[in-house]
């Protein structure tokens, strides 16, 4: 199970490098006056999204621990990657700028407690 725990806290630290990464971008863009409807901007963080939804693929993290957080919005972030990936966001930059604001915050709290209980499992060795 360890083996499988080291897997998953790995994962889980890809989804929150780069969803951090949207927060401290958005700080640094909205301090230095740059629009958030820029698209080189836009696709930026759309590209940082993506990527920590792609962690969720099928097989990547354990089915025990995405049961063991149902209240973690798993399925809402794969979507999210699959509606960014295939495009279908690319005309909607007012729903992805939302997305950035209202969700991502959420979600890097929810994986900070993903990670704080993978790191003591790890750390004492037995499931908390």
């Amino acid at each position: 199970m360890r083996n499988q725990n080291e897997s998953d806290l790995s994962f889980i630290e890809i989804m929150l490098d780069r969803l951090l990464r949207i927060d401290e971008y958005l700080q640094k863009l909205t301090s230095a006056g740059f629009s958030l409807n820029d698209e080189i901007v836009l696709d930026n963080l759309a590209f940082q999204l993506a990527q920590a939804g792609e962690q969720l693929a099928s097989g990547k993290l354990s089915t025990e621990l995405r049961e063991h957080f149902q209240d973690v919005q798993w399925v809402k972030m794969r979507r999210l990657r699959n509606f960014i990936s295939h495009s279908y966001i690319s005309k909607q930059n007012s729903k992805l700028i939302e997305i950035i604001r209202e969700e991502v915050p959420e979600y890097i709290e929810q994986l900070q407690k993903v990670r704080r209980y993978l790191v003591g499992v790890l750390e004492d060795g037995v499931e908390q």
